[in-house]
């Protein structure tokens, strides 16, 4: 009888630790499922003072971290990228008007073409930078353009032909 009475306690006593601890447990590994999922920290609230508690308010914490992480490294990024297309805007600009008059000499004419094409292969990997931040924040449009392989090879070709001279290389 006392044998039947400890089991029957025993399992009474599992049957509450079990209600008491699986569901707070579920919830919380819910959070962290729905935090990686979406990057989306809503706050977990007080689950007390005992360790589950604990666990839930270190949970709050790291991911109140990271979500106010992520928000300041997309705020640097857009402000690095603006900052970094005013001065790019100046130097195409004067470039291209150095560029529109003829009476320049060549050798100045062609430096400046590569300094406006260079310039604007910045103004790509800025504009690459705003998309990033675009595309994190889920506000992105992807339009697809065709490229041609031919027209940078000769470019390549040509921005060389200073170093190494026309019988290194050619284009066909």
């Amino acid at each position: 009888a006392s044998g039947l009475a400890g089991v029957l306690v025993s399992i009474t006593l599992g049957a509450l630790v079990y209600h008491a601890v699986v569901p707070r447990a579920r919830m919380l590994v819910d959070r962290v499922r729905q935090f990686q999922d979406t990057g989306v920290h809503d706050r977990i609230g007080n689950m007390g003072n005992d360790a589950i508690g604990v666990l839930a308010n270190a949970l709050d914490a790291g991911f109140a971290a990271i979500a106010n992480r992520t928000r300041e490294r997309e705020e640097f990024f857009s402000i690095a990228a603006h900052e970094l297309k005013t001065p790019l805007t100046s130097i195409q600009g004067y470039s291209s008007l150095v560029m529109s008059r003829p009476e320049a000499a060549p050798l100045l004419l062609r430096a400046l073409e590569v300094i406006n094409r260079q310039s604007w292969r910045m103004s790509r990997l800025i504009d690459g930078m705003l998309l990033a931040v675009r595309a994190r924040s889920n506000d992105l449009q992807f339009i697809p353009k065709q490229f041609d392989m031919s027209r940078l090879v000769v470019r390549v070709i040509d921005d060389m032909k200073p170093f190494v001279g026309d019988r290194t290389f050619s284009a066909q």
